[in-house]
């Protein structure tokens, strides 16, 4: 994975830490260092209602509060195999934060609430500001994705077992990329022949091989779509020439794209989706599809902003 190191964003809320253990199972398997990073802007604890102590009364105390909360996290992280964690407390926006820290980084993992979208104050903003301010791919991890469930998966499959030829492409070789669960499950990235697309693209399959799974690109037909042809997507041939140990399948299937991606990943380890940022209400939500594959995928997912390097 180009990149110095992988990223977290870290605010008390158990979405977070969640996050932290995911991305510090990653950066153990490619011997990234760890970056844990809070963005300390008083006094928005007040207003979220986080678990701080009672007697917390200035910023002072609230910056100790952060400092005791990222030697927990960082406990946490080197508990999942991560050996250099570093952790940093920055006065500022959490958001603008995050984005300065991202620099020159693998990736960053910011988490998702429990019920109704992300985390509306800190990893819901935060995560749609990132999106859109970062060079860098974000990858929201979602609610029990980061504990024990599925513990070591990742680090073991491969997810390529039992598939047919059906679906190969210039992309790839045939594999069983649909076939493996949970953390051992294949990286599965939405394609289109675009810009993003192809960013998208090379981020999920450098990501399937530091992994050892497979991966699935799919194409959503939407009707009266411009056809799309595999044969013709350079960048999946540049793709399967570069990593010619992932074992890549292409399928090209009618529907919405949501809906499409969504059952697609039903048993993937990754989604990867391309954010476009077309328009003041997209980039809000940093893009439609993505949002709303972010708020009800079963597994992370990685967003590339439209200015992504991947």
């Amino acid at each position: 994975m180009s990149g110095e190191q992988v990223v977290v964003g870290v605010d008390g809320t158990d979405g977070a830490a969640r996050a932290a253990e995911w991305a510090a199972r990653r950066a153990a398997l490619w011997g990234l260092p760890l970056l844990l990073v809070h963005g300390l802007r008083w006094p928005l604890y007040e207003q979220v209602h986080l678990h701080q102590p009672v007697d917390v009364a200035g910023e002072e105390a609230m910056r100790q509060w952060a400092r005791d909360l990222l030697d927990d996290v960082a406990r946490r992280c080197r508990a999942r195999g991560a050996v250099d964690v570093r952790a940093e407390v920055v006065p500022g926006d959490p958001a603008d934060v995050l984005v300065r820290a991202a620099e020159g980084a693998a990736f960053v993992v910011v988490g998702h609430s429990d019920g109704g979208g992300v985390t509306s104050v800190l990893l819901g903003s935060t995560a749609a500001q990132v999106v859109q301010a970062c060079a860098r791919p974000v990858v929201v991890v979602r609610a029990g994705e980061g504990g024990a469930g599925g513990e070591g998966a990742g680090e073991e499959g491969t997810g390529e077992e039992g598939a047919g030829e059906e679906g190969a492409g210039e992309g790839g070789t045939p594999g069983g990329a649909g076939e493996a669960r949970g953390e051992g499950g294949p990286v599965v990235v939405g394609v289109d022949g675009s810009p993003i697309g192809g960013r998208a693209l090379r981020f999920a399959h450098e990501f399937a091989e530091r992994a050892g799974v497979g991966l699935l690109a799919v194409h959503a037909v939407a009707d009266g779509a411009v056809p799309y042809r595999v044969e013709e997507d350079a960048d999946l041939a540049e793709c399967a020439r570069l990593h010619p140990g992932v074992r890549a399948r292409v399928e090209v299937v009618p529907g919405p794209p949501v809906e499409v991606l969504l059952a697609a990943a039903r048993t993937a380890g990754l989604l990867v989706v391309g954010s476009h940022g077309a328009g003041v209400v997209r980039r809000a939500l940093f893009g439609s599809v993505s949002q709303s594959v972010v708020d009800r995928a079963a597994c992370p997912v990685a967003v590339l902003p439209p200015h992504a390097g991947a």
